[in-house]
């Protein structure tokens, strides 16, 4: 049985961290894996892992084996594996406990050339996919040479993995040792294979399984593509390969504690990985549950099944401020509510984004003009929104690394925090944004009244209403402000233009490793914020006669605005 349902009051959830040596020890397997075996479906639990697991220390205690775990989404977010309610993704390398340190996960080790070059990867021997294929060095480089290489699949390549304006070289050494060989000193890949980046679809991808649809290694490409109803092998190709942002060839082998099984619509069936590379430190291979069942419901419905119990586990689209809600009915739901730090460095509930490509060139203007961004900052009664939202228990900060990070310069976060509006408008008076004649608006310099508008998503928690705050604070200094609302299929489009006013995002990856990767590209493009679409794209090749980076007019030093 899986006790029932813990709320989790953060934006991830690790459930099992730490990690300890291989151990001489005898495996277990979950009960519908004995049988399974016993029926001559699977081999042996020591046959199905590697010669060296990953042992994993549980979070609190041993698990038990078995059930069904139910879970609850508000949408069918096609890129967000993390809302189904299982972990999905399986990286190279992975995030110590700690939060500073790289461990292994896929990978057992690696070492850097004395130049810092070329990064070799040792992978642990007789690991096995999902479908029980080995997983070896031939999948890393099938990915870096025949994925990410080829242009008809991979036009513009990927700036992570293309240090010096070249693409990573993938060599293989043998089975399971790769080298990745970068032409620039690229210490910054080692960071990188921990997130997304170092995941199925980005690192590595399961060669056996995918080259048929692949021209290369299948000179009857094209004709399989065709029977399978898509006009070209790189549509089949992209169709049988993707995980990201949502599988959907179900046979794909994955690294994943979980696989999907079923999908519908609303509701995704996922079922434990018999050849799952990981065990506790008693041999029992992980995860401890069989089936993970993951049902998408309107936002009121959500937070009616977590106060009802129906739920096993809610760690998304739930917030402090609701914190009183769940305590009122944990006795009653019988469920058991956890207040646990971020683990993924989420340290802002809500983070504006300027649009540095707007249209408009007289806006522009005045976005580019840092003194706007410090007035408005200034505006803002942080305080008031930490007591309505937060109990009073956060503080004023700015999107900046956690205080715990190594390079944690606390003037970053306290940068224009504090609540002055006075101060604010002598900013504005002084880029010349006048009042109209009634004192109400202020306006631009072509005469017209200055008006930003704020677009949020309304699924998100807190961007919404606070949203709304933020607005009476800044017309309160004259800044006629008016709050969108979007479906987020609708936002997505205008974040992926440079057709959008003021962006929302509540920003995480603060800790050490999250914000030393989160590169300001990642708040250009590939992120709500999406405050220099444009630039993004010419900088990343993906429209190369596009508008070229420049300063902002106001040549502002990177001293000014960190």
């Amino acid at each position: 049985m899986i006790r029932k349902l813990t709320v989790m009051l953060l934006s991830g959830v690790i459930c099992l961290i730490g990690v300890t040596s291989a151990l001489a020890i005898t495996y277990n397997e979950a009960p519908m894996l004995r049988t399974k075996v016993a029926a001559g479906e699977l081999p042996p639990v020591a046959e199905r892992l590697p010669d060296e697991p990953l042992v994993i220390e549980p979070f609190e205690e041993i698990g038990q084996y078995g059930g069904t775990a139910y879970v609850f989404s508000t949408a069918n977010h096609s890129w967000g594996d993390w809302q189904y309610g299982v972990t999905y993704w399986g990286g190279l390398l992975k995030v110590g406990r700690d939060g500073k340190t790289i461990t292994p996960y896929i990978g057992k080790g690696y070492t850097w050339s004395e130049d810092l070059k070329i990064f070799t990867l040792y992978l642990r021997k007789e690991l096995k996919w999902s479908d029980g294929v080995r997983f070896t060095a031939d999948d890393i480089v099938f990915q870096f040479e025949d994925v990410l290489g080829n242009d008809e699949l991979t036009p513009g390549k990927p700036s992570w993995a293309n240090p010096g304006d070249k693409l990573i070289k993938a060599r293989k050494i043998d089975d399971y040792t790769v080298s990745l060989e970068c032409s620039v000193p690229y210490p910054y890949l080692e960071a990188m294979l921990q997130i997304w980046y170092g995941t199925q679809s980005f690192a590595y991808a399961p060669k056996d399984y995918l080259k048929k649809w692949h021209i290369k290694y299948n000179p009857d490409a094209d004709k399989l593509a065709k029977e399978e109803g898509f006009d070209s092998w790189r549509q089949a190709f992209n169709h049988h390969a993707q995980t990201y942002p949502q599988q959907v060839d179900l046979n794909l082998p994955r690294m994943t504690p979980w696989i999907m099984k079923e999908k519908t619509l609303n509701a995704f069936l996922f079922e434990r990985n018999p050849f799952y590379f990981l065990v506790d430190t008693i041999g029992n291979q992980l995860p401890y549950i069989d089936k993970v069942l993951s049902e998408v419901v309107s936002e009121e419905t959500y937070q009616m099944k977590i106060i009802s119990g129906e739920t096993d586990l809610a760690y998304t689209n739930i917030a402090l401020v609701d914190y009183p809600l769940y305590m009122e009915n944990e006795e009653e739901g019988n469920y058991h509510v956890v207040l646990h730090p971020p683990v993924y460095g989420d340290n802002n509930a809500l983070a504006l984004g300027f649009n540095f490509n707007e249209q408009d060139p007289v806006l522009r203007k005045i976005y580019h003009d840092i003194r706007f961004r410090k007035a408005l900052s200034l505006a803002i009664n942080r305080e008031e929104i930490s007591e309505f939202f937060f109990f009073g228990t956060v503080s004023p900060r700015q999107v900046a690394p956690l205080s715990g990070n190594s390079y944690y310069k606390e003037e970053w976060a306290k940068y224009y925090v504090q609540y002055d509006p006075e101060k604010a408008n002598d900013l504005l008076d002084e880029m010349g944004l006048n009042w109209d004649k009634n004192r109400k608006w202020r306006l631009r310099s072509d005469g017209k009244r200055l008006e930003l508008m704020i677009e949020v998503q309304e699924l998100g928690v807190y961007a919404p209403k606070m949203s709304e705050f933020i607005k009476e604070y800044w017309e309160k200094v004259g800044i006629r402000t008016v709050v969108k609302v979007w479906e987020r299929t609708l936002f997505t489009q205008r974040e992926s233009s440079t057709d959008h006013g003021i962006m929302t995002e509540g920003k995480s990856k603060g800790d050490e490793f999250w914000a030393y990767v989160s590169t300001a590209k990642d708040f250009g493009h590939g992120s709500e914020l999406s405050f220099f679409y444009d630039w993004w794209n010419w900088q990343d090749g993906f429209n190369p006669e596009g508008e070229k980076f420049t300063k902002p007019e106001d040549k502002v030093t990177f001293e000014e605005v960190k």
